[in-house]
């Protein structure tokens, strides 16, 4: 609804992860790009922005069940 760090930030520490991260969202989402844009190690991209360099760079992925379906296809 609206850009919230801390939401972002307690989802990935309840995923285990603390160290570099890509999200990967269906489609571009303000409030979702805004929320996890002060989180230094973590990077958003939508499906039609993805590329292989950024995710090889990231340490770890983590990718929202509508963004994994349009991978697929």
């Amino acid at each position: 609804e609206k850009p919230n760090t801390k939401k972002i930030s307690t989802i990935l520490k309840n995923l285990g992860i603390d160290c570099s991260c890509l999200i990967i969202i269906a489609q571009s989402d303000e409030s979702v790009w805004k929320s996890a844009r002060n989180i230094s190690s973590v990077m958003v991209k939508s499906v039609s922005d993805l590329n292989a360099y950024d995710v090889m760079k990231q340490k770890r992925l983590v990718i929202t069940q509508s963004a994994l379906g349009l991978l697929n296809k």
